[in-house]
């Protein structure tokens, strides 16, 4: 397995994420539940509260922006996977030009200098990986974000027009009835405003590329 690979593997971690209608925010806080709490949450609690749940990944698959997104970082991967590649020819290289300028037998001194040299392009080539990924790790953020900043003014116009003032990530929440999920709602309006490239299909876009991932939006 690549190190590409081995790094996605762990880059795409789950999160929480709240939005309010007042200015959507992020929210990781979590309190400890009490036996009275573990009987879930009422749905006339739900209604008086003004709160609603939504999918995001669900909204972010169906609309075939995950897809779009993890293209986007697939093909990045790539053209990083092409340069680290010069990168280890180069290395190559330099090294079989040192060892035959020592020659079949080399002294002590020159088998030095020769671990020498895997040494510092060992560690150029790990410095130059490293970069890599985090630059991958920020276009991927701000690709989410971005999805983020166009969903949520959708969510909160819905909400208000069902009379919700609060938008809840839906897996962060214990129980709640199905009728104050507005995932399709969003997910319907969604598509309105962005729709899928003309004569392109869900399905088709939202295949998942080799080196995509989950829709993690950035946490603080």
């Amino acid at each position: 397995m690549s190190f590409f690979k081995k790094f996605l593997c762990f880059v795409f971690v789950s999160f929480g994420l709240v939005f309010a209608i007042n200015g959507c925010s992020r929210s990781t806080a979590t309190s400890e539940l009490t036996e009275e709490d573990s009987v879930g949450v009422d749905s006339d609690v739900l209604t008086k509260a003004g709160i609603a749940t939504i999918d995001v990944n669900k909204i972010a698959r169906d609309s075939g922006k995950l897809a779009e997104i993890n293209l986007a970082i697939d093909q990045k991967g790539r053209e990083f996977d092409l340069i680290l590649e010069g990168v280890r020819k180069i290395h190559l290289q330099d090294l079989k030009k040192l060892e035959a300028e020592h020659g079949k037998d080399p002294s002590e001194e020159q088998l030095k200098e020769i671990t020498a040299l895997r040494l510092k392009q060992s560690k150029d080539y790990n410095r130059r990986w490293q970069e890599t990924r985090l630059q991958l790790t920020a276009i991927k953020q701000r690709l989410d974000e971005q999805f983020l900043s166009n969903v949520q003014p959708i969510a909160k116009a819905i909400a208000e027009q069902k009379g919700l003032s609060v938008v809840i990530r839906k897996e962060n929440v214990f129980c709640t009835a199905d009728q104050f999920d507005i995932t399709e709602d969003v997910a319907e309006k969604f598509l309105e405003v962005f729709p899928l490239p003309k004569g392109q299909a869900v399905e088709t876009v939202a295949k998942m590329p080799v080196h995509g991932g989950s829709f993690v939006p950035r946490t603080e």
